[in-house]
């Protein structure tokens, strides 16, 4: 893993450890990495990257691109994978 992602994976982690949306710099550095890794197709990377966003704060966004980097790299995403996303989730309560 580059210094980069390094950083991102220790700022993130602190974030979801205490189940906080992270700072706008973060998440926006986040997103870039996640879209980078796309980019570069290192899709598990992009995965894990929009995993610690979906932890922190249960963005949409962060879902969506968990499925597609899943379903690019051959993984089967079923209605009971999101479930279990939506689940796991730390962050806003589950409507």
């Amino acid at each position: 893993m580059r210094p980069l992602g390094v950083c991102l994976a220790v700022l993130l982690a602190s974030a979801v450890a205490r189940a906080e949306p992270p700072r706008r710099g973060t998440r926006e550095q986040t997103i870039q990495a996640a879209n980078r890794a796309v980019g570069e197709q290192r899709l598990a990377d992009a995965r894990e990257l929009w995993r610690a966003l979906w932890e922190a704060e249960q963005a949409p966004e962060a879902a969506c691109n968990i499925g597609d980097a899943s379903s690019r790299m051959g993984a089967l995403v079923t209605p009971g994978v999101l479930a279990d996303l939506r689940a796991s989730g730390t962050g806003r309560d589950a409507n």
